[in-house]
């Protein structure tokens, strides 16, 4: 991570992201998303109807990624946005078979120098995934993002509507449950629950229960997770709520993943099944006198859950309701699972990992 210091000689705010760049037919996908939310907010706000005309794709798919095979760009230009989502559902199969094939994709970190970006470039199988309903882009809610991380089926009205339609049944998979090795997380928040009825979104619901599995089986398994050590720079009334919540999560609730655990196992290191995790970092400045020296947080802001280096979610969802329930925050994520396998040790065993997937993990 670069370091930069303001004119106070104090450590600014240092930010860990992580971002993807995708080639390929689902980049479809992605432009779907686009013009779909685009269109709903102008015809559904009165105030900008007039001042921003609707978008449609190029029929020649011009900087788009589209050609004018793709089912997108032959929608005539006539059409409403409210013609096109009727219309998704007659598309679902052509688009299916023409974005079934493989995307490249590049994936980022910060903090990495001197990288030849043609080693970065991966052949994967892709599914874009989303947060959305009908106040963000006119259609039923959709929480594709939580169902790929927790495997709900996405049943087949909501496939009809929804923007996940290139490989629904083979990338969307139960994540979390079907983790043999470990899950690494990263996440600007970790609010949910296990058996409370607020937060709502389940994922350290399945993270007790994939833990509780290896424990009972005398499995060797690993959840490790990187959120902030603050939610935020000041740690002001809102952010202290936010903290509030992260920890009855974890461990200050007698229904948080930890105290449950505790609970059942009290024998048990738990610490050798999951741990939390934040960055930091250091350096001195003219300003530093003898030993001294500066510290602060490196900011972790990126989404991003990897299994067995094998499958990555990259996107922009937190870990609370707000990004997982669909209804309100939307949202945009892709699921990659690596086409090309390579082997690896892993608890001193060998197992064929994805090779993009581990070059990912590798470099954060």
């Amino acid at each position: 991570h670069s370091i930069e210091f303001s004119s106070q000689s104090a450590l600014t705010k240092l930010l860990h992201p992580v971002q993807v760049r995708i080639h390929g037919p689902v980049v479809q996908d992605f432009v779907y998303n686009f013009i779909q939310r685009w269109n709903h907010a102008k015809l559904a706000n009165n105030s900008v109807r007039k001042r921003y005309i609707m978008v449609f794709p190029s029929s020649t798919g011009s900087g788009s990624g589209l050609g004018s095979s793709s089912p997108i760009s032959r929608l005539p230009l006539s059409q409403s946005i409210a013609s096109v989502m009727e219309s998704s559902s007659s598309l679902l199969d052509t688009m299916s078979a023409s974005s079934s094939s493989s995307s490249s994709l590049e994936n980022s970190a910060s903090g990495s120098t001197n990288i030849d970006p043609a080693s970065l470039n991966y052949t994967c199988n892709c599914q874009v995934v989303r947060s959305v309903t009908d106040w963000s882009a006119g259609v039923p809610t959709e929480n594709s993002i939580y169902k790929a991380m927790l495997g709900t089926p996405i049943s087949s009205r909501e496939l009809s509507l929804s923007l996940t339609l290139t490989h629904s049944n083979r990338v969307i998979d139960d994540h979390i449950y079907q983790a043999k090795h470990y899950i690494y997380i990263e996440n600007q928040y970790f609010i949910s629950c296990v058996y409370s009825t607020v937060p709502k979104n389940k994922v350290a619901f399945a993270l007790y229960h994939r833990i509780r599995r290896a424990i009972l089986r005398g499995e060797t398994f690993r959840v490790y997770a990187f959120i902030p050590t603050f939610p935020a720079v000041n740690v002001n009334n809102h952010d202290a709520h936010i903290i509030k919540w992260v920890y009855k999560t974890i461990n200050r609730k007698k229904t948080s993943l930890l105290q449950l655990l505790a609970a059942e196992f009290p024998h048990v290191a738990l610490d050798e099944y999951i741990s939390f995790y934040s960055l930091r970092t250091w350096d001195r400045t003219d300003a530093c006198v003898g030993d001294e020296y500066l510290t602060e947080q490196v900011y972790i802001h990126s989404k991003l859950m990897i299994v067995d280096d094998l499958v990555a979610i990259i996107g922009s969802a937190n870990i609370n309701d707000r990004s997982m329930r669909g209804s309100r925050d939307s949202e945009l994520s892709v699921v990659i699972q690596d086409k090309l396998l390579v082997p690896n040790d892993m608890n001193g065993v060998s197992v064929l990992v994805g090779k993009a997937v581990l070059a990912l993990r590798l470099r954060l």
